[in-house]
């Protein structure tokens, strides 16, 4: 329990440090964001990989990643890591690569300020669907962090994803992101609709 304790103390410790020095907006200073998006998911990646199965914790593989096509190991940016939030009792299914998904999300950069979303403030089951509407997407248009989480949530979920720049928009960033920016996103399912008919899935999951 000490080590455990110590051990998520040393990557806080580091994740503050790493907060007092970003500057994503100066492109002079660009080896040095980099390094510091990728000491943040290490510390992300050090917290899951210490146990197997850190309570509320998990990390999936990145879809578009074979092993067995690929010369190159794993690495911590192979993955999106993911905390699990408060969830609803009942959950419904998990989506597939066609589907179209439904979420209420918010994203932030490292340093805590604002990338992307369709809410503000903090969620509230009870409060935010009703002011305002999810975002619908297809999950296989997605950015590679956004599609493996996706494909591994089930309707009425809530998490926190943390995804390496090599599963979003890479070294050269894209839509005013900045290269090598690591993401980080509160995403909640409400719910997934297949391109063609009922879905059967959905009734199949409340039997």
């Amino acid at each position: 329990m000490i080590m455990k304790t110590k051990f998520f103390g040393l990557a806080f410790l580091l994740y503050v440090l790493t907060l007092g020095f970003v500057s994503c907006g100066d492109d002079d200073d660009e080896d040095y964001w980099r390094w510091q998006n990728e000491a943040y998911i290490d510390s992300i990646a050090a917290i899951v990989n210490a146990n197997p199965t850190p309570a509320g914790w998990a990390k999936y593989q990145n879809y578009k990643v074979d092993p067995a096509f690929s010369s190159m190991p794993l690495t911590n940016n192979d993955y999106v890591y993911v905390k699990s939030l408060e969830q609803q009792d009942v959950l419904g299914i998990t989506p597939s690569f066609n589907d179209t998904v439904y979420v209420y999300y918010t994203g932030r950069y490292i340093d805590g300020s604002s990338v992307d979303g369709n809410y503000s403030g903090d969620f509230d089951i009870d409060v935010t669907p009703k002011r305002f509407d999810p975002t619908p997407y297809v999950v296989k248009n997605l950015i590679p962090g956004w599609t493996t989480a996706l494909l591994h949530m089930r309707e009425g979920e809530r998490v926190q994803l943390f995804i390496p720049y090599l599963m979003a928009y890479g070294a050269y960033g894209d839509n005013g992101i900045p290269g090598y920016s690591t993401l980080v996103f509160d995403v909640y399912l409400d719910h997934v609709v297949h391109p063609e008919g009922p879905d059967d899935r959905s009734m199949e999951a409340e039997e």
